[in-house]
């Protein structure tokens, strides 16, 4: 009899920073009854992953779920996997994080279920050669991969019904092909597709393999498929039916293949993730090229020979998509080198809690973004952020002293222009002379939050989809996700802005007297100077309480005479009390003819006043707004943030009456549950109408203080008290 060997691995996460009751959500809907159905069916056996971050909150909220997974892996039906603790990307963090955080799962697994893994999961099977080295060193004997990384090496569909070998300097690894067809029929498709498509794999020798291996939230997250899976009775119906055939379908586990048939042999893979992936890194331009080209093959039915040919792009090209996942990442790096730099001036104990907090903070979900990926989610993003200065903020207190201040001049960003990084006991600061001058991180450890965490607005790829969703016609009962188009509310059509410019903190803006609110609220403040972060030239000095970087640019200004020279003089000074930012402002009419123009400042703020409804601004009279609206203060000196959750208060002021714009920054982006609005942040603008006469000088002070433990009781009448 024709047989084939059955290779069924399940992969459930949950990021850091998730609501509790999206994952209880998802406990109830998938992790559990899955496994509980699962129970029913002793002879199908699987190979099971949860990453750390998941295993931590069902230890302390279902511990059921780990008493069920004990009983099944005892009796030989789960095997049980390992992988990043913390579920990062293993390409984008240092090689000692790499073995470090696959060591920290499988000690995890061994100690609670008693066995230690020997196979992997990759998280978002993010393959690059020189894994292989890394996997081998923290004990892993295999993982497992899309076929079409295997493809794009050059491998045939045919020659993909078993596992190869692969290595990095003689470091050996093991390499399971994903059936693509698998990945596509399971569970969107009648069961008996997967039967029949398991059956053309049967062989006279037993040996071929067909590997399925995927998200777990498949099986009742996602959008439809709890009724699929569950309520219809597809998952059980499929249960059954592999039961009905288990004469010839043989149910393994990836150790068991691995020690029972022999490798197709050696092979070198390049770097890949599953193909959504690779189109979601490329720039919006090469996607829509992409996607066309692809369109094309389709329609002269050529892709499915030639999809091996047609790669898209890289991982970690993310970082130079997005310039807020570049800043997240080398932030890790960061206090990635900082940690080990100090490790053996840490104790024992010390070291530990940073190193958790470190690899928390490298969970993989708000570096990148597609169909899923969490960059425009600010509680994820803000979770990151909050353990990562979180480390830093341990390993100073154990390394120096209260009043240490420092300043260093480097790449931090690795764009080829160095930044200035200010660290001071309260905060750490990012200022990018090369980039406007402005901050593009304040990181706060008494919070530890990043107070400019915030993702601007830009045109993605699957905005054509919402543009044009109407002209889509029919729908098949249970779609795969990538195939899905619905809206959480209707009108965002009307959210789709593009900023033109990276948004942070000390942004200067010259722009006409006649520009509106609506202009800077919709990103179309035309600018009297071109492009509003010119570069400026910078020197910083510092002594062991405070420092301060001045920053000096000359613009030439259109006017109604002809262009002028104006002169920008921006001193950014940080001081321990109050805890804050003040930017100090010298604009010199360098020219001979009188110059009038409106000069604004304007700081984005994001992340630490999430959610908007335990967050609001705060006018100058003490006025309550709120976050979701836009707002003009005219006469006005400061407007605050203060966030409930934190109990903490971040003023904006200045020493000049102003106009203050205030206004939320949405964007638009697509998640499993469809295209959704999300606050970023709120952005602030001072702004002042000008005149010079030639040679006269305009000045101004505008501070950014904090305050944390501040009651809201306090906060009417602006009488309070506050503790910085």
């Amino acid at each position: 009899m024709q047989k084939v060997k059955f290779c069924f691995g399940i992969h459930n996460h949950q990021p850091v920073g998730n609501f509790g009751w999206v994952i209880e959500d998802a406990y109830q809907k998938s992790y559990f009854p899955f496994l509980q159905m699962l129970e029913r069916f002793p002879a199908i056996r699987i190979s099971l992953h949860f990453t750390g971050i998941l295993y931590d909150w069902i230890k302390q909220y279902h511990p059921e779920c780990f008493d069920l997974i004990r009983i099944m892996k005892d009796r030989g039906q789960l095997e049980l996997l390992t992988g990043g603790f913390y579920e990062p990307i293993l390409p984008a963090i240092p090689d000692r994080d790499k073995v470090g955080q696959i060591q920290m799962q499988s000690d995890f697994v061994e100690r609670e279920f008693g066995v230690r893994p020997t196979g992997m999961w990759l998280a978002e099977r993010v393959w690059e050669p020189g894994l292989a080295k890394h996997l081998n060193q923290a004990g892993v004997k295999y993982t497992i991969l899309d076929d079409i990384h295997f493809r794009y090496a050059g491998l045939e569909e045919s020659q993909l019904d078993g596992y190869y070998v692969t290595e990095d300097q003689g470091f050996q690894i093991a390499l399971f092909p994903i059936a693509k067809k698998l990945r596509y029929t399971i569970p969107f498709a009648d069961p008996e597709d997967t039967i029949a498509y398991l059956r053309s794999l049967a062989t006279e020798s037993g040996n071929s393999i067909a590997v399925y291996a995927d998200d777990g939230e498949k099986f009742g997250v996602w959008p439809k498929t709890y009724e699929h899976c569950f309520l219809d009775g597809w998952l059980e119906r499929f249960l059954s039916m592999l039961c009905d055939n288990l004469d010839w379908i043989e149910m393994t586990t990836f150790s068991e293949a691995l020690s029972s048939v022999p490798a197709r042999g050696r092979v070198y893979l390049p770097t890949a993730s599953y193909s959504e992936m690779n189109e979601w890194a490329m720039p919006v331009a090469a996607i829509e090229r992409y996607e066309y080209f692809v369109h094309k093959l389709k329609a002269a039915s050529l892709f499915d020979q030639f999809e091996p040919f047609v790669k898209g792009g890289f991982w970690r090209n993310f970082q130079t998509k997005y310039d807020e996942s570049n800043n997240l990442h080398k932030r890790m790096l960061l206090v990635s080198n900082l940690l080990e730099r100090s490790r053996e001036k840490l104790s024992p104990t010390v070291y530990e809690q940073a190193r958790k907090l470190l690899y928390a903070g490298q969970c993989n979900c708000p570096y990148w973004h597609g169909v899923f990926g969490g960059l425009y989610l600010p509680h994820l993003r803000g979770a990151v952020y909050q353990e990562l200065v979180a480390a830093e903020a341990l390993i100073n207190s154990a390394l120096v002293s209260p009043q240490s201040t420092r300043i260093e001049n480097s790449d931090f960003d690795c764009d080829g222009r160095n930044e200035i990084i200010i660290t001071t006991p309260a905060l750490k600061a990012i200022v990018a002379p090369q980039v406007g001058g402005m901050i593009t991180e304040l990181d706060h450890f008494g919070i530890a939050k990043n107070l400019v965490d915030l993702v601007g607005r830009r045109k993605e790829g699957y905005h054509n989809k919402l543009l044009n969703r109407h002209e889509s016609t029919g729908a098949a009962a249970t779609k795969s996700i990538h195939d899905l188009v619905l809206v959480k509310e209707e009108g965002l059509e009307s959210l789709l802005l593009e900023d033109h410019y990276r948004r942070g903190l000390f942004i200067d803006h010259i722009f006409s007297e006649s520009a509106t609110r609506n202009d800077f609220e919709c990103g179309k403040l035309a600018s009297l100077i071109g492009h509003c972060q010119q570069p400026y030239t910078d020197s910083a000095e510092s002594d062991a309480n405070s420092a301060s970087v001045k920053l000096t640019r000359t613009n030439q200004v259109i006017s109604t005479h002809g262009s002028a020279d104006i002169e920008i003089v921006k001193t950014l000074k940080f001081a321990p009390k109050p805890v804050g930012v003040v930017a100090q402002y010298e604009l010199r009419n360098r020219s001979n003819q009188n110059l009038a123009f409106t000069f604004g400042c304007e700081s984005g703020l994001g992340s630490y006043p999430f959610p908007s409804t335990e967050s609001f601004l705060v006018g100058s009279v003490g006025e309550r707004l709120d976050l979701n609206s836009g707002h003009e203060l005219k006469n006005s000196r400061d407007i605050a943030i203060y966030s409930r959750l934190y109990r903490f208060l971040l003023r904006i002021s200045s020493n000049r009456d102003a106009t203050i714009w205030a206004h939320p920054l949405w964007t638009v982006s697509l998640s499993e549950g469809g295209f959704e609005k999300v606050l970023q942040g709120t952005i602030i603008l001072l702004r002042w109408p000008i005149n010079l006469a030639p040679g006269e000088v305009w000045t101004a002070e505008i501070g950014l203080e904090t305050h944390m433990k501040i009651e809201e009781a306090a906060i009417s009448g602006r009488q309070f008290t506050p503790s910085s």
